[in-house]
């Protein structure tokens, strides 16, 4: 029996696939458990329609997260704070800080989960910044952090 998976099945496939099994284990396995719905003409020709969408979804994703890179990767922002006299800052520059900044002065709208720092920046100086786009796209720029 041919059925498509509804949802990724350990040992059988991945969501979307078309799969050969035994009845029995559709009716006693799969079914009951809404995990795959047997394979009509129509349903095939829809799974296909909706892994073409998908697809598309994710190029355009790429190509967003590549017009973005382009705006910032290689570049430079500053962010000031307050310090104490021995040159400590108050408080750690935050990701949500370091993003107000980008919207600022690059205007790259990134989500704050895309940064990714190696440590707390709770001091004035220069940091590179790694960012991740999309699982392809990775960009990198400059956080020059100033006191006031």
């Amino acid at each position: 029996m041919k059925v498509i998976l509804t949802q990724n099945v350990k040992g059988l496939g991945q969501k979307g696939e078309v799969k050969e099994v035994n009845d029995g284990y559709f009716r006693n396995m799969l079914a009951p458990r809404k995990l795959a719905s047997i394979a009509s003409s129509g349903n095939v020709a829809q799974i296909a329609a909706q892994k073409a969408k998908a697809t598309e979804k994710l190029e355009a994703m790429k190509e967003s997260a590549e017009s973005i890179k382009s705006k910032i990767n290689g570049k430079s922002i500053a962010i000031t704070g307050k310090a104490t006299e021995a040159g400590h800052l108050y408080a750690a520059v935050s990701k949500s800080e370091i993003v107000t900044a980008l919207k600022e002065q690059l205007k790259a709208d990134i989500p704050e989960k895309a940064l990714i720092m190696k440590s707390a920046i709770k001091e004035p100086g220069d940091f590179d910044i790694d960012v991740k786009l999309h699982s392809e796209v990775k960009a990198q720029f400059n956080l020059h952090v100033a006191t006031e």
